[in-house]
């Protein structure tokens, strides 16, 4: 992912997409079991939650989600508010997905 995010046109399949998830769980202890225990998220922002694991970018995960920057960052504030129900940065929410 972090050498698709640098292609001019990234096109992840959903096979990638499987195989970068079945990554993460193994290495962070079933990151998306837990992380849909706190609140059920949508594959879009599961794959968001994913990428900011990873330590990809607002530019790079907006390039592999086909979403602007704008709609990325909204998402990210968005998702901070569902699952602490409160108002937060879109910062806020890489912090904890980074540490989670």
């Amino acid at each position: 992912f972090h050498d698709l995010a640098r292609d001019e046109s990234p096109l992840a399949t959903d096979a990638d997409w499987r195989a970068l998830t079945e990554a993460v769980d193994a290495a962070y202890d079933g990151f998306t079991t837990r992380l849909n225990q706190l609140y059920p998220l949508s594959a879009v922002e599961v794959r968001v939650c994913l990428l900011l694991k990873i330590d990809l970018g607002p530019s790079q995960i907006s390039a592999l989600t086909a979403r602007t920057k704008q709609a990325v960052h909204s998402l990210r504030k968005r998702l901070y508010k569902k699952i602490f129900g409160k108002e937060g940065r879109a910062e806020d929410l890489d912090e904890f997905i980074r540490k989670f």
